[in-house]
């Protein structure tokens, strides 16, 4: 859908009116997108949406009226998510670490190692093409079956297994193994 210049330059200008017409527009589509990218969780989703629209409203004064809303909106809409999903990966490895009592055992400077580990695993995921990072994270985080993940994407089961294969054959030529296991062994 296409959002009229003269709303855009309303919208930047604070006017309430424009907002509302943007949100009307393009409520659903990114209810859509966050509802698909965080494996069909509702109340996620609306979570998002709803910081979705705050965000865009606080930053309304650097639309663009020149260059393509909806990527913009889209843009902010991916940024959200990777933002969620990193979230509760942090919340993943602290969890899997008090759960196999780990924490009690590490040194201090052993836990700063480990949390680094998250941190360079994070930003290794990053790394990855936005498709296979997708997918990964639908299978170990969100904890989708590959075929649910096939159906989401329109893609092949094959085509996943290959991802999650590549992603741990790269994430295991770059960390120690054996910390690599204790990270994914959530699943």
């Amino acid at each position: 859908m296409s959002i009229q210049r003269s709303v855009l330059e309303r919208l930047r200008k604070g006017d309430e009116q424009a907002f509302e017409v943007v949100y009307h527009a393009f409520h659903r589509r990114i209810y859509g997108f966050l509802l698909s990218s965080l494996g069909e969780d509702e109340s996620a989703a609306e979570d998002l949406l709803q910081s979705f629209f705050l965000r865009l409203w606080e930053a309304r004064s650097n639309i663009d009226v020149d260059k393509d809303f909806t990527a913009y909106l889209f843009t902010i809409a991916r940024n959200l998510v990777y933002k969620e999903l990193r979230e509760k990966m942090t919340y993943t490895v602290v969890k899997l670490l008090e759960e196999h009592d780990v924490r009690d055992r590490l040194e201090a400077d052993q836990l700063l190692e480990a949390e680094s580990l998250h941190s360079y695993i994070v930003n290794l995921l990053d790394e990855l093409p936005s498709a296979r990072k997708n997918i990964f994270i639908l299978s170990r985080f969100k904890h989708m079956s590959n075929k649910e993940i096939a159906s989401l994407l329109s893609i092949s089961e094959k085509t996943v297994e290959t991802q999650i294969y590549r992603t741990l054959k790269f994430l295991k030529s770059k960390v120690n193994l054996v910390l690599l296991i204790l990270f994914l062994s959530q699943k």
